[in-house]
């Protein structure tokens, strides 16, 4: 029984910290011991997929599919590792975005309004 690696997953649960997941191994380890919900369909599906990988009866590529699926669903996927969080878009619609937007806006404006100011004779 080998690890089956795949290419890295990173998650954040609200039990542990954020880890990274390189193998349908780990994934049945993090599935198994520190997953929020552990009764949907998706989770149930991991976990079988994670062992049929380990098994050998399925790809690693199936049971990371499998795996980013439940975490999708938990909300617990991101991109990137610790460093992913912060570099992440920010979201444009919550109320501090959007006060950004309109100040950039003004800005804008009124550097446009400046600059023909200066250009007339």
């Amino acid at each position: 029984m080998s690890a089956r690696p795949f290419p890295p997953v990173w998650v954040a649960l609200p039990s542990a910290s954020m880890r990274r997941i390189d193998n349908a191994f780990e994934a049945l380890e993090c599935l198994t011991t520190s997953w929020p919900i552990m009764t949907s369909p998706s989770y149930r599906r991991a976990v079988q997929a994670c062992r049929d990988a380990l098994d050998g009866f399925v790809s690693a590529k199936a049971a990371r599919k499998a795996f980013v699926a439940a975490a999708r669903d938990v909300n617990a996927l991101t991109k990137g590792g610790p460093l992913g969080l912060l570099r992440a878009e920010p979201r444009m619609d919550t109320p501090a975005a959007l006060f950004a937007q309109d100040d950039r806006a003004d800005q804008r404006l009124h550097r446009t309004a400046s600059s023909s100011e200066g250009a007339r004779p």
